[in-house]
């Protein structure tokens, strides 16, 4: 396995395409929908626990989520790690300045730009409130659950 932070120093661009980020969102969202429709978070989304094997992206849980974590800010911390794929700036510039202008840095679809704005609002009501509410933004049929 290797991480993200590992592959976008690999890559001479240093930065992914939407089709590739898009990808690894899908991913990620479908793997945080189980946890968030507990209302656990897993609280520590960054380039680090977001591993690549051969193909497949895997999101590193810790041993035990936070009960009282809050899926909006897994929705702001996966927004960010989106960003910093998309820009190759690490770390973005999102995280200290709310008003970083991120999309004159990539050329993506107004439809990710939107989803993206929403995930990294510094607003968390105004934030996606959980993986499947994303998932569903981005056309994707949102998995079904089981009951804990």
């Amino acid at each position: 396995m290797i991480s993200y932070y590992e592959v976008l120093n690999h890559r001479s661009q240093r930065r992914l395409s939407e089709p590739e980020v898009k990808a690894i969102l899908e991913t990620v969202l479908i793997q945080l929908v189980p946890l968030h429709s507990q209302g656990k978070a897993h609280q520590k989304i960054s380039l680090q626990t977001l591993q690549q094997e051969g193909q497949q992206t895997i999101l590193l849980l810790k041993h035990n989520p936070n009960v009282s974590g809050s899926p909006t800010q897994d929705i702001y911390d996966l927004g960010l790690v989106a960003l910093e794929l998309l820009t190759g700036q690490v770390p973005s510039p999102r995280r200290r300045h709310p008003d970083w202008d991120w999309d004159k840095h990539c050329l993506i679809s107004d439809q990710l730009n939107a989803i993206l704005e929403q995930m990294v609002t510094p607003n968390p009501d105004l934030r996606w409130q959980n993986a499947s509410q994303v998932l569903s933004a981005m056309g994707v049929v949102v998995p079904a659950t089981r009951p804990p």
